[in-house]
């Protein structure tokens, strides 16, 4: 089995990360693991992220103390996903209503040649 490594980057939308991070949780035919940058946000996000971690082992949750902008903070997730399979940025307000996405986008990206 694939494992993938996911990282949700947060600025002040904890209901959107913390929504999408369940829906991911429940990702079928690969193994996965996610990571939540807060990216400095200055609302309680830090906070909740942290509690949702207690849910799954699955769940890396970081606190950058300012924000160092998307990209950066992008950089800062994926420094933490060095062993899995394949890597994803995700944005916090993507839904993900289908169990089986993940696996469906390793099986595609294996097709691709180059």
């Amino acid at each position: 089995m694939s494992s993938c490594g996911i990282v949700i980057l947060n600025f002040n939308s904890p209901e959107d990360t913390i929504r999408l991070t369940r829906s991911l949780l429940h990702q079928e035919g690969v193994s996965i693991k996610i990571v939540i940058v807060d990216n400095g946000s200055d609302d309680d996000s830090y906070n909740r992220f942290k509690d949702i971690a207690k849910l799954s082992d699955k769940i890396t949750v970081i606190r950058n103390d300012y924000n160092s902008g998307y990209a950066v903070g992008n950089n800062i997730g994926l420094k933490f996903l060095s062993e899995v399979d394949y890597k994803c940025i995700i944005n916090p307000d993507v839904i993900v209503s289908d169990a089986h996405l993940i696996h469906k986008l390793i099986e595609l990206y294996e097709t691709l040649k180059d």
